[in-house]
């Protein structure tokens, strides 16, 4: 029987002799060059290999290259004189290009392919694969249907309260994923691409708001990857019900690990076959997907043995780098794509592995299989280690009664068995690290990942990796943790809210913003609020004149800074604060949120003062004034701990002994009509 990872499907109807529709084959010809145009920065050659790239792909490829190795010859487009002089040859259809390998698929018979391999700019010309005909299939499902559920799907990203998963909480629970979902996290501002049968994301609830930036059908090749004419009624089912894991948002029924991401779609698996070709696709995708910038690839495929058996792998094939589709991987991981897959349905078996590729790669996260309880393996998921003996898989998520979309039904959830599920769960799990954290290579990302798993001593390494890891413990790895901003008015102030966490005690909390008609930042302290881990402000509305301001926040630890949002290089990037508007993040409960903040202290360019701590003896310095200075002190949870009005002769002393304070973390601010300063202290 066919290998593949499409866990939902039993195949009935057995492979046999079935006769050739045509003699046309699928070739791969293999050139010996990018043509004879010189390749370095500047050159013709060079300029066009970067307009093929997106904005997005360049900034994520400097995470992991210099500026001046951004690109290699792999990179360039196939010499274009070379596809004309071989298309034009009659009887020869192109069907893909692969850059990084330097080759094209053609479709063609033997006689012709000979002539194609006598040119004299090809190196090899070889079968890729012998497609057979359509065949009838019979089809069933490890599914059980749920209870639909009249709710209808939330489309906003704001002001959507708490989040309600219904019977999905389980999968996304064992990954800790929820905690931060609560806190607004849900995947923003990364690009997810997913490699399947097809995507039916149209129809269903749970799916119509996913943001899908572009998608294609690597085996009609067009943009449509829901089913069509020529494919089987089944063909679009595995990857609607993979996406769903992910990208679904059905309040009450189905919540995906990372619903608020951006998603790329391709249609690489032809169902009734497994030949190379559809390797072939899969290489073709993830260059693709590597051009439009996606942060992560996950795929639910997986190949060894094929209907011809001349074309099947054989263990000591799964090496790591010899399949097409594993290379493909292995590329993009260099290139800064982070790339996940499931290990396979395939169980212990005879040999000492029955991972298929392009799992075996060494690059790739390889998912296995659990159960419900997150600790013992489901009796298919496939084995490690490699022929190569690397030790595979590599991490572990649920994959039995996993909870997903119901296809041909715009409201139905069922449930499933499979890796093909832990892998996307996996996927949502790295896309939320990655939305957090964008500036970590993809080693830095599974390094973290394999931290953070309760280490499984007592199970092989082979059957579960490192285990099922943990969202909290991956990101405190990686520095302070900071959520996107909500902001909404309180009274005539505006209160911003952001989560914030460290592994070590965090030092400052800084938001950082630019208020309308002015150029300078300016920085307020925030302080944690009694709703933890929120941190939160106050901002006099009359600050805003009315308009809109653009903000970020800094952290700081005693190991680490960083700013967020930020971009792939961790420099910040403007959150929007609408004036006068409510903000809320989607996830966020209005419970969740701090009663009380404490209001900001502005920096300001004319402001002299200087507040230095020594002993019990807190001293601010300061330029004269006709009117008072106020001055106060908030306690870690913004409670005022002392305040008072003091004349301004340009000094003054706080004896913080008569205070009687415990000791702690303290901020310190002083206003005049002129100025504010703030700081924080430590007694």
């Amino acid at each position: 029987m066919m290998q593949r990872f499409l866990c939902t499907f039993f195949i009935l109807t057995a492979l046999g002799s079935i006769p050739l529709i045509s003699q046309d084959f699928p070739w791969r010809v293999l050139l010996k060059d990018k043509g004879p145009e010189k390749f370095s920065i500047g050159t013709p050659l060079y300029q066009s290999t970067l307009l093929l790239h997106s904005d997005r792909s360049i900034q994520r490829r400097l995470k992991v290259r210099k500026e001046s190795e951004l690109f290699t010859i792999e990179d360039a487009p196939i010499y274009a004189p070379y596809i004309k002089q071989i298309t034009s040859i009659k009887g020869v259809q192109k069907l893909l290009e692969i850059r990084w390998q330097n080759y094209i698929v053609i479709r063609c018979d033997s006689a012709t392919a000979q002539t194609v391999g006598a040119l004299q700019f090809v190196k090899k010309i070889e079968r890729t694969s012998v497609r057979f005909s359509p065949m009838s299939t019979a089809i069933t499902y490890t599914t059980f249907p749920l209870a639909a559920t009249n709710f209808p799907s939330i489309v906003s990203q704001e002001n959507c309260g708490g989040i309600r998963y219904g019977t999905s909480f389980n999968q996304l629970e064992m990954l800790g994923i929820p905690e931060f979902h609560a806190l607004g996290m849900m995947g923003q501002n990364t690009l997810t691409a997913f490699f399947d049968t097809g995507f039916r994301w149209k129809s269903h609830v749970s799916l119509t708001a996913a943001q899908i930036v572009d998608e294609y059908d690597f085996i009609q090749n067009d943009s449509i990857t829901a089913n069509q004419e020529n494919d089987v009624p089944a063909q679009d089912d595995h990857g609607s019900i993979v996406l769903s894991t992910v990208a679904g948002f059905q309040q009450d029924s189905l919540i995906g690990a990372a619903p608020f991401a951006s998603f790329l779609l391709a249609k690489t698996e032809d169902l009734p076959t497994e030949t190379r070709l559809e390797e072939e696709n899969y290489a073709a995708a993830v260059e693709w997907a590597e051009l439009r910038g996606a942060d992560i690839i996950s795929s639910s495929l997986g190949y060894s043995r094929m209907d011809n058996t001349d074309e099947s792998y054989t263990y000591e094939d799964m090496n790591g780098s010899l399949p097409i589709v594993s290379r493909a991987v292995n590329d993009a991981v260099k290139r800064g794509v982070l790339c996940i897959t499931a290990a396979g349905n395939s169980g212990a078996g005879e040999r000492d592995s029955t991972i298929g590729s392009p799992g075996d790669a060494d690059s790739v996260i390889t998912v296995a299989g659990v159960i419900p309880n997150g600790v013992n393996v489901v009796g298919f998921s496939s084995r490690g280690p490699t022929a190569s003996k690397v030790p595979k898989p590599d991490v572990a998520a649920q994959a039995s009664e996993v909870v997903m979309m119901r296809t041909g039904d715009s409201l139905g959830i069922r449930r499933g068995a499979g890796t093909s599920f832990a892998t996307p769960l996996t996927a949502g799990f790295a896309t939320l690290l990655l939305s957090q954290f964008p500036e970590i290579a993809p080693w830095q990302a599974k390094k973290a990942m394999y931290a953070s798993t309760e280490k499984h001593d007592s199970i092989p390494h082979k059957v579960l990796g490192y285990g099922v890891p943990k969202l909290k413990k991956a990101m405190l790895a990686l520095g302070p943790v900071i959520s996107h901003i909500s902001s909404y008015p309180v009274g005539n102030y505006m209160r911003i809210v952001a989560a914030v966490m460290s592994q070590s005690p965090l030092v400052s909390v800084e938001l950082s913003i630019v208020f309308a008609d002015e150029t300078m930042e300016k920085s307020i302290t925030m302080l944690p609020s009694d709703k933890l881990p929120f941190y939160a402000v106050d901002i006099p509305l009359q600050l805003f004149k009315g308009k809109n301001a653009g903000a970020y926040i800094k952290a700081k630890d005693n190991n680490k800074s960083r700013n967020f949002p930020c971009n792939y290089a961790g420099e910040p990037l403007f959150h929007i604060i609408e004036v006068d508007q409510e903000n809320i993040l989607c996830g966020i409960s209005k419970e969740s949120l701090p009663n009380k903040a404490v209001i900001a202290s502005v920096e300001s360019e004319d402001s002299k003062e200087a507040i230095e701590l020594h002993g019990d003896m807190l001293s601010v310095s300061s330029k004269p004034t006709l009117g008072p200075v106020d001055c106060a002190i908030y306690d870690i949870l913004g409670n005022i701990v002392y305040q008072s009005e003091i004349q301004n002769t340009g000094n003054f002393v706080i004896q913080l002994g008569t205070l009687q304070l415990p000791h702690g973390t303290y901020i310190v601010t002083v206003r005049d009509q002129f100025s504010h300063k703030s700081k924080i202290i430590f007694r």
